[in-house]
């Protein structure tokens, strides 16, 4: 008798195996699975939220039966309107006002994992990519570009937070320099990232090395030609837990001056992130080194003794006392 060509009931050909992982890939994505949203599907949320169009229709009836449900589109930000309150909305709501330790760095954290549900922040971003800049005071550029510079870096840590391994998965990054040594970022770091549109003000997408190097430190107006107000680097948080802290309440025209005095002898007194005095030597954080444009544009000499000024004024008492 010819042997018989089935299979044992306990064992399954490849063909079969094959058909069973097919139907259970087709099971997993039908809308009965009802997947929890992916990262991806977050980011692109997020990614609305930071160019949306200023030519995005209302919902219509049909959608959106109940008018109380449909968000109300705030004025855009410009010369005659520089309240920040959306933006005060979103600190208060998302910075933890718990202060954390890490390596010895003690820091406000970011609760990142609700903003891509917080009205305020999509709303703030309609603010900011329709915004005028034109005819704006020295002081109402200067609180503009601190407070968008702090909500476009919040923007790119959450859309980059993690970097996508072999099979899919989401590896958490360890530090904000990681963005751009992820794919398809070609290598293009956060700082330098064009993500940021402000059609009334420029054609092109803007960097964060853009508003810290150049839009600030080249304010309208400024017919004397001062020197870039340093403190300013002090109200920047550049997204890692030894930036200066995001304040709990927006920049305005009408604090600023007060406001970056509380941030810079806050930033100052952070130790070791500002500045802190060990055995004689003097460290201080690198932001302030690597922002030479903040202090002077001449010699090295000038440099130094713009930044001893600085200190002499705003760091600690046994720093001033050390520098005098």
């Amino acid at each position: 008798m010819a042997p018989s060509s089935r299979t044992h009931p306990s064992s399954l050909s490849w063909d079969s195996l094959s058909l069973l992982v097919l139907l259970l890939l087709a099971h997993s994505a039908s809308p009965s699975a009802s997947p929890s949203p992916s990262p991806a599907s977050t980011h692109e949320q997020f990614s609305s939220a930071l160019s949306p169009s200023p030519q995005s229709p209302s919902p219509s009836p049909s959608v959106s039966p109940v008018p109380s449900t449909v968000p109300l589109r705030p004025p855009s930000l410009s010369s005659h309107y520089s309240d920040y309150s959306e933006w005060t909305a979103v600190l208060q709501d998302l910075v933890l006002d718990k202060v954390q330790k890490s390596g010895g760095i003690n820091y406000k954290p970011f609760n990142y994992t609700t903003l891509s549900k917080n009205q305020h922040f999509t709303n703030f971003a309609y603010q900011v990519q329709t915004a005028n800049l034109t005819g704006m005071t020295p002081t109402q550029w200067t609180t503009f570009w601190i407070n968008t510079y702090n909500y476009y870096v919040v923007g790119l840590v959450y859309k980059y937070h993690c970097a996508s391994d072999l099979f899919g998965y989401c590896q958490p990054l360890t530090s904000v320099e990681q963005i751009g040594e992820q794919q398809p970022s070609l290598l293009v770091s956060i700082w330098s990232r064009p993500e940021l549109m402000i059609p009334n003000f420029s054609k092109k997408g803007i960097t964060l090395d853009q508003i810290r190097k150049h839009f600030l430190t080249r304010v309208p107006g400024n017919v004397n030609h001062t020197l870039p107000d340093p403190r300013i680097l002090s109200a920047l948080n550049c997204g890692g837990i030894a930036c200066p802290d995001l304040s709990r309440e927006a920049y305005t025209v009408e604090k600023l001056e007060s406001q970056l005095v509380d941030a810079t002898v806050h930033f100052l007194n952070d130790t070791p992130n500002g500045a802190a005095l060990t055995h004689g030597v003097l460290p201080i954080s690198l932001i302030f080194r690597w922002a030479v444009q903040y202090f002077s544009n001449q010699t090295t000499t000038d440099n130094n003794r713009i930044l001893h000024d600085f200190l002499q004024t705003y760091a600690p008492a046994d720093i001033q006392h050390y520098l005098a």
